[in-house]
């Protein structure tokens, strides 16, 4: 029988399938990297983005509440006002000190509630303005007699809650201060956003919290950082107006 034989490709046709499949693969990987980098483009856009939303909507939501003026816990009088004048009563309270959040020249409403089912609650109620704190007393000029447990509360707000930069160690176009119950949870604090930009380099927003009747102020830090990798405006525009 002949028997034929079992010839390969030949070197021409080796070479020539070779080339093709490094065509193919070469392509497949090409779209592959580009994939990955457009993938991680859009990444850290979005990252961005969202770093950027979420700092926005916590100076929005502060911004609104500065200048909020309130008292960490219910108050009453721990002791009648039995004579209108200039008295020193004591007051109760479940915060330590009973007085937190009180200060010298703040306004308390006394007698928010009727607790009098002879005469109209509103007779009794009035705005009287501190003129000195302990941690279980204020003194204060009555123009009304007032029983004890009557309850005692701030209305209203600083109009300066947004620390102008008119005043003396104000805001300015790299510091914005603010303060108030900015937390809205009954407790006053003093905040500063401060946007450290070097010259020609990339710096971060700076959120820095803390009491509002602080002996001193703290520094902000790393870990205080809003949002990080942030470039001067064009035209070097301030960061706050």
């Amino acid at each position: 029988m002949h028997v034929r034989s079992q010839d390969g490709f030949s070197l021409a046709e080796l070479l020539i399938a070779m080339a093709i499949m490094l065509l193919i693969s070469g392509a497949a990987t090409s779209a592959l990297l580009k994939m990955t980098s457009t993938q991680a483009t859009i990444w850290n856009r979005t990252q961005m983005h969202s770093g950027i939303r979420g700092a926005t909507e916590v100076l929005q939501q502060e911004v609104g509440q500065a200048g909020r003026a309130t008292l960490p816990a219910a108050v009453t009088l721990g002791q009648a006002v039995t004579a209108a004048g200039s008295a020193t009563v004591s007051v109760t309270s479940s915060s330590s000190p009973v007085t937190s959040g009180m200060f010298v020249g703040e306004k308390l409403l006394i007698d928010s509630a009727c607790f009098d089912t002879v005469s109209p609650c509103t007779s009794r109620q009035e705005t009287v303005q501190l003129t000195a704190v302990t941690s279980t007393q204020i003194t204060a000029v009555f123009a009304n007699t007032h029983a004890i447990a009557a309850p005692v509360s701030v209305l209203g707000g600083f109009s300066s809650g947004i620390v102008p930069p008119s005043i003396t160690n104000g805001s300015t176009g790299t510091v914005l201060k603010l303060f108030g119950d900015i937390n809205a949870d009954g407790n006053m604090v003093y905040i500063e956003y401060s946007c450290v930009i070097p010259t020609g380099g990339v710096g971060s927003l700076y959120r820095n919290s803390m009491a509002w009747n602080a002996g001193s102020k703290t520094f902000a830090t790393a870990s205080q950082i809003l949002l990080s990798n942030i470039v001067a405006n064009q035209n070097n525009t301030a960061c706050f107006t």
